[in-house]
């Protein structure tokens, strides 16, 4: 190994020391390649042996393994992928507004039914309300994941109710039409409620005092 400030350089190749370049041109570790390395020091802790295991390339990344004397398996250096995301979202959503042409019956109260592609789903009976991660939409229909329907609206994937103002587009019977808030939009029935302030009670008057 070398030394270059805080930095240990390792060697996989050491027999190679002639190549100009004090023996690190060929330096590098080629998956399924180990290492001994002693990180100790003779005048305090003394010799602390370490392998280093160089594993196969995973997901795009180069899995590096180390194992000293008190780890009784190798080590993984990088962290595992997280967990999709999954959200909750409201229990009920009241999907309302003004609009009362063609189409209007999809509008009501809708209960969550389960869960999509990692996003909650609402059913009015044969009404889904559920949503399509490859195009970020909401979607009115009958078939999960299918991207038609008689309504749509971009959104993120927690929630309908966290759906923009003014982003509903609903098929009139003739036309796909841009809806506003009021003639459209998606609420969560399950808040809790706003709470009301006490009532502030009026102190009791004292008597007042005779004077002699």
């Amino acid at each position: 190994t070398g030394f270059y400030g805080n930095t240990v350089l390792a060697d996989c190749t050491p027999d190679t020391t002639t190549d100009g370049y004090n023996g690190f041109q060929d330096a590098g570790c080629a998956p399924g390649t180990s290492m001994e390395i002693d990180l100790g020091d003779a005048n305090t802790v003394g010799s602390r042996m370490v392998t280093i295991v160089v594993g196969a390339v995973s997901n795009g990344k180069l899995q590096v393994n180390i194992v000293t004397d008190a780890t009784p398996s190798p080590t993984t250096l990088y962290p595992p992928s997280p967990e999709p995301t999954s959200f909750e979202g409201c229990n009920e959503v009241d999907l309302g507004g003004t609009y009362s042409g063609p189409n209007s019956q999809i509008m009501g109260t809708y209960t969550k039914a389960g869960q999509s592609d990692g996003s909650p789903y609402y059913a009015k009976g044969t009404y889904l309300l559920y949503y399509v991660p490859s195009a970020s939409w909401w979607f009115l229909g009958f078939t999960l994941g299918q991207t038609s329907g008689f309504a749509y609206a971009t959104g993120p994937p927690s929630s309908p109710t966290d759906i923009p103002a003014d982003s509903w587009t609903l098929y009139d019977g003739t036309a796909w039409t841009s809806q506003t808030s009021e003639s459209l939009s998606a609420t969560c029935l399950d808040l809790p409620p706003t709470p009301v302030p006490p009532t502030p009670v009026p102190p009791t008057p004292l008597p007042p005092t005779p004077v002699p």
